[in-house]
């Protein structure tokens, strides 16, 4: 299976740059603050934890190449990490289906990057033949529910983990 590489992205003011092992230490920070695992549990990586996290993300590929990863550190002027989306591709059938993530740290939210910068990562994809995104928010995390209603995307029924399953595209069984 081949799955395409994250390449650099920019939208406004925004750039998103291919995850790289070198930017554990910037995120470290970015991601250090508790508040940011409210909904998803677990508490701030460690910077060896996210280096050796880095290091298996930037393969681009499960082990087995049923899934396809990519990452991008998402940047604001002058050259500040503030985040990153993610998203994990596979094949359902004939539909390529994106499940998608983000994060943007405390300092930076409530500016529509979390927004801006999916909504680019969700266009790329679906330039490359993704039809499908999915992403999985805890029903109290009102914030990233309205990113995913803005990126288009609508709850289901489905719950896996705690979390509901968000859709668009075609192909949006439960």
């Amino acid at each position: 299976m081949t799955w395409p590489s994250a390449e650099p992205l920019t939208t406004g003011d925004l750039r998103l740059e291919p995850l790289r092992v070198a930017d554990a230490e910037e995120m470290a920070g970015v991601l250090a603050d508790e508040s940011l695992y409210r909904f998803t549990g677990g508490s701030a990586p460690s910077l060896s934890r996210l280096r050796a996290r880095y290091r298996s993300q930037v393969r681009g590929a499960s082990s087995d190449g049923t899934q396809g990863w990519l990452n991008w550190v998402v940047r604001v002027a002058p050259d500040r990490a503030a985040g990153f989306v993610q998203a994990t591709l596979e094949d359902h059938g004939p539909v390529r289906v994106a499940s998608l993530g983000w994060v943007v740290g405390p300092a930076w939210q409530g500016r529509g990057i979390a927004t801006r910068a999916a909504g680019a990562v969700l266009g790329w994809l679906a330039s490359r033949g993704v039809a499908e995104f999915r992403a999985y928010i805890h029903p109290d995390n009102a914030a990233s529910q309205r990113v995913a209603a803005k990126l288009g995307l609508r709850p289901t029924a489905l719950v896996l983990d705690g979390e509901v399953r968000w859709v668009s595209g075609p192909h949006t069984p439960g």
